[in-house]
């Protein structure tokens, strides 16, 4: 299987190429985010075993109005495309 630069021979190893990419991609993905998704969990756990009481809430609602805005706007252009 051609590497970068090295052209592929045909047959069956002109359909490979596009597997390859989409599988080496996926890897790539799993290797970024699977941290993240790891270090969340063990931070969710760590959150319930030992909460906080809330300080100041209106930072939390004006984050959340916040999304309720831009989840609004990315509807109504959605709405106006189709």
């Amino acid at each position: 299987m051609g590497g970068a630069g090295v052209p592929l021979k045909g047959g069956w190893q002109e359909f490979a190429r596009p597997i390859l990419v989409y599988f080496w991609s996926f890897v790539v993905a799993l290797l970024i985010f699977s941290p993240g998704g790891a270090f969340t969990i063990y931070e969710g756990g760590e959150k319930i075993r030992h909460p906080e009481p809330i300080r100041d809430a209106r930072v939390n609602f004006t984050v959340l109005g916040f999304a309720v805005l831009f989840e609004r706007y990315s509807i109504g252009v959605a709405w106006r495309e189709s």
